[in-house]
């Protein structure tokens, strides 16, 4: 017995030996294809890339920038989001030069790295899909526009596809490098824009809805917390890190008790992404019937967007099912936009207390849709593998 265990040690010492002395990395056919396109999205990114004027967001950024460079005092005010990018600016026109050129050349790095980001997914959507997802933004305009562009979307985008790379990666290892690596983007996130807390809300309800299970057994008694491991970890890790910028929600509540312990928002004009329902734009008649009337009619776009989609796929398992719920929710995101923000401002000047319908309730649904889509197909995935 003990000479084969011995011999089950020298086995096992000789294969991880041959681990740290042989290749980790190879630089094959793969590689080669996402070396050449992440090439030509350099190009795109760094060509001219100081030959457009400065943008009124851009000026400002830059400008706050090149005073911290320059040593001056730079005291942060949230209209200008995190401090993350005006502390990384600043050192590179510290320690680079002050051209507008260095200026805009972090934030088309980080564009290049969002062209990389699905090589490390390529295990989980194939190597064609990984291709093919960085070939879409290398030449995605969107995304092209904004790598050249002196704001925090580009940086947005980078740490959000990273966090699900994180998440995906511990899910299956369950290495707690990953979860370091989830702390970090999280934190540098944070200190990037506000944007944060739906990236962190959605995928923290994507490692709720796949590691459930687990914190129900903590919640009845019967797993210890520290056995919560794969998406169950990551869920606790998202819900600790972020657990004091909670204390912010009390401001929903507030405004019945007469209290104020939250400060209000004062430099927004209306729902995050939302049309501005003002002169010199957009004013729309509305008519101001009670709340159940647009309540039922929700129900019933609901239910009618659902019909459709229904028609269109044959639900046959639970990607289908979700995939109905995107398709229907989101028609509804895009009417309720239209058709409940005029209603819910004309409410407000009357005095009338009302809810963020289109800006609250209907992105909350479309993102439990996409969370759902996206627990589907890694289920899906894992069932298979």
């Amino acid at each position: 017995m003990a000479t084969e265990q011995l011999q089950l040690l020298r086995e096992r010492m000789a294969a991880g030996i041959k681990r740290l002395n042989g290749p980790r990395f190879r630089f094959g056919r793969l590689e080669w294809i996402f070396l050449v396109v992440v090439l030509i999205a350099a190009a795109m990114r760094l060509w001219d890339l100081d030959g457009r004027t400065m943008h009124y967001d851009e000026a400002i950024h830059l400008h706050f920038s090149w005073k911290l460079a320059q040593g001056m005092e730079f005291a942060h005010s949230p209209w200008m989001h995190g401090p993350f990018q005006i502390e990384l600016v600043a050192l590179v026109l510290k320690f680079i030069g002050d051209t507008d050129f260095l200026a805009r050349l972090p934030y088309a790095l980080f564009g290049v790295v969002l062209v990389l980001l699905p090589y490390f997914l390529r295990e989980v959507i194939g190597e064609k899909g990984a291709v093919c997802a960085a070939i879409i933004l290398a030449f995605s305009p969107s995304l092209l526009y904004f790598s050249r562009f002196g704001r925090n979307d580009i940086l947005m985008a980078v740490w959000a596809v990273s966090l699900l790379i994180m998440l995906w990666r511990y899910n299956v290892t369950e290495r707690r490098r990953y979860l370091f690596g989830a702390a970090a983007i999280t934190a540098l996130m944070l200190a990037t824009k506000e944007t944060a807390y739906f990236v962190i809300l959605f995928m923290g309800l994507a490692a709720l809805g796949l590691g459930w299970r687990q914190i129900l057994g903590f919640l009845r008694g019967s797993q210890r917390l520290a056995a919560c491991g794969s998406a169950a970890g990551f869920f606790i890790l998202l819900a600790t890190l972020t657990l004091p910028q909670a204390a912010a929600l009390i401001s929903i509540a507030q405004s019945p008790f007469g209290l104020t312990l939250a400060a209000h928002d004062t430099g927004s004009t209306g729902d995050t992404g939302a049309p501005v329902w003002e002169a010199p734009f957009v004013t729309l008649p509305v008519l101001a019937a009670p709340m159940w009337v647009h309540i039922v009619a929700a129900v019933v776009l609901v239910v009618l967007a659902g019909g459709v989609a229904r028609a269109l796929w044959r639900v046959r398992s639970v990607v289908d099912l979700a995939a109905v719920a995107v398709a229907a929710l989101s028609t509804v995101a895009a009417v309720a936009v239209v058709v409940a923000s005029p209603f819910q401002r004309l409410l407000s000047e009357r005095g009338i207390l009302t809810t963020s319908v289109a800006g609250d309730f209907v992105d909350f649904g479309v993102g439990l849709a996409l969370m759902l889509l996206a627990v589907a197909l890694l289920r899906m995935n894992l069932s298979v593998g």
